[in-house]
């Protein structure tokens, strides 16, 4: 008796709290979702919203006037830039157009912008030792 006791115990006191919290069942909530409490508007939110209509996501489209057809197309994973990342993080406060060129503001975007050299990191934070 005291060892069926023992399990039953055990059960309760280990095993179920660990599958209740991951089901989120009962008293306990999952913390994987955190809420952003800031209520930071970016400046150049609307600028900004430009680019993540493609940058966003996954997949985008929009018409081609110059072709006259509407292109679908998948986002390649490096150049996604999530909004609700990027309005956390240190960069907050700028313009998508502070590090990339003007240019971007057209769309589709003209092919020699692709040639133009990239801002990285190094650019502004040369001296920050955390950049590095």
């Amino acid at each position: 008796m005291k060892f069926s006791l023992f399990r039953i115990i055990i059960l309760l006191v280990f095993i179920f709290p660990v599958s209740a919290k991951a089901t989120g069942f009962l008293w306990m909530k999952s913390d994987s979702v955190s809420k952003d409490t800031t209520t930071f508007v970016s400046p150049f939110e609307e600028d900004n919203q430009r680019c993540f209509k493609c940058h966003g996501q996954a997949k985008y489209h929009y018409t081609n006037e110059a072709l006259g057809k509407e292109v679908k197309a998948l986002m390649c994973s490096e150049r996604i830039i999530r909004k609700n990342e990027f309005y956390r993080s240190n960069h907050k406060s700028f313009s998508c157009t502070d590090c990339h060129s003007a240019g971007y503001v057209n769309f589709p975007h003209p092919g020699e912008l692709r040639m133009e050299p990239k801002m990285n990191c190094i650019d502004c934070h040369s001296g920050d030792n955390r950049a590095l």
